[in-house]
């Protein structure tokens, strides 16, 4: 019985430790500059001086998208903000995996997966 106890202990503390981490990863990503995140995608992706020049002017203008967007809410609908600015960074990451060669693609689509998006990372929004 008390090792059962012990497992399940276990068990929650991984849990625990595995959203803790998923979470930190996500947050540090909200919070990158352009540059940063820019930066940040070329040494994963391994992308080249002009792939990074488009994706800087991508992620440039889809933050320069969502906080005219979100400006302009007025603190309306948080359920549809919230769907807007999703779509919107959907939006930025399809014309960024459309500059990339098909194993930088993979690779993206496997950085993306490690990040939940806005808004679901648990509890009640």
């Amino acid at each position: 019985m008390r090792r059962g106890i012990e497992s399940a202990a276990i068990l929650a503390m991984a849990v625990l430790l595995g959203v803790a981490i998923q979470n930190h990863v996500y947050a540090q990503r909200q919070r990158m500059s352009p540059e940063d995140r820019t930066k940040q995608l070329k040494e994963q992706l391994n992308l080249t001086d002009t792939q990074a020049d488009s994706v800087l002017a991508i992620v440039k203008a889809a933050q320069d998208d969502m906080r005219a967007a979100f400006q302009s809410s007025n603190g309306g609908d948080r359920s549809a903000m919230r769907e807007s600015m999703q779509q919107r960074r959907q939006k930025a990451d399809d014309a960024i995996s459309k500059l990339l060669t098909g194993d930088q693609r993979k690779k993206f689509e496997e950085l993306r997966k490690q990040v939940p998006p806005k808004g679901r990372r648990g509890g009640n929004n």
